[in-house]
């Protein structure tokens, strides 16, 4: 699922008509006065944006949401009060306005301090490139075949059978090779040994699916949290500007 951020604007309140118009009780931009034939016409066809936004952010999955939550829980949610407040993990709320500036400040603490951050990472080694994360002590659970469960954690990649009582792991390796069986099987072969089991091979959305992967420990950088920290600071550039909060969708 999708996450985005956006900011209306204040051009009903620059047309005189702050009242009639505004926001209902779940911070939607609204007709409050439908009986009004003045706020009536101008809500329908007086404002130049799109549904009334000044700006509008794609901000990824929520899954990349959940990852930068795990970033700041590593920094410290107790240096980074406004963000925990703030921070989406579903599709509603916003920040205030009010607390944008807080907001922006915590922004500039967490690029300062996210290299402290160790995240560990899936990727190919054939390429570098990363494939999934996680931070700390949590795990990432990135595939799901019948009852077999794909993830990594601090310790390396593993593979669950959530059919078994209790659920146990059926292949785990910090590096491993794969490769893609008859029958719709994938063959893994790791540091204590081989399985070949029912599952979509690792990577096959990458333009070349991998043959060689790593499970590696690697700090963060402000540079791998550029884009998203840019548009953050984007939206709040825009409710600083008009009053108004950030909203996520």
């Amino acid at each position: 699922m999708g996450l985005s951020g956006f900011v209306y604007c204040r051009c009903w309140k620059d047309a005189g008509l702050d009242g009639p118009i505004g926001f209902d009780e779940d911070g939607w931009l609204d007709l409050l006065t439908p009986e009004d034939p003045v706020a009536r016409q101008w809500f329908r066809d007086g404002c130049e944006h799109d549904d009334f936004q000044v700006t509008w952010a794609d901000l990824g999955s929520l899954g990349g949401q959940r990852y930068f939550r795990q970033t700041c829980e590593a920094i410290g949610w107790s240096l980074l009060p406004t963000m925990h407040e703030v921070l989406p993990t579903t599709n509603d709320g916003g920040i205030p306005a009010a607390d944008v500036p807080d907001f922006l400040t915590e922004l500039a603490l967490f690029e300062s301090q996210v290299g402290t951050v160790d995240e560990t990472v899936l990727r190919d080694e054939d390429t570098g490139h990363g494939i999934h994360g996680c931070v700390g002590s949590h795990r990432s659970v990135f595939g799901w075949t019948g009852k077999l469960h794909t993830g990594i954690d601090a310790d390396g990649f593993f593979v669950l059978d959530t059919g078994a009582d209790p659920p146990a792991e059926v292949f785990r390796a910090r590096r491993f090779t794969q490769r893609a069986l008859p029958g719709d099987l994938v063959e893994l072969t790791g540091d204590h040994g081989t399985a070949r089991l029912p599952l979509w091979p690792i990577g096959s959305i990458l333009p070349t699916t991998p043959e060689r992967l790593a499970v590696v420990t690697r700090p963060q950088s402000a540079e791998d949290w550029g884009y998203r920290l840019g548009l953050l600071r984007t939206l709040c550039a825009a409710s600083l500007a008009t009053g108004n909060p950030v909203k996520w969708a």
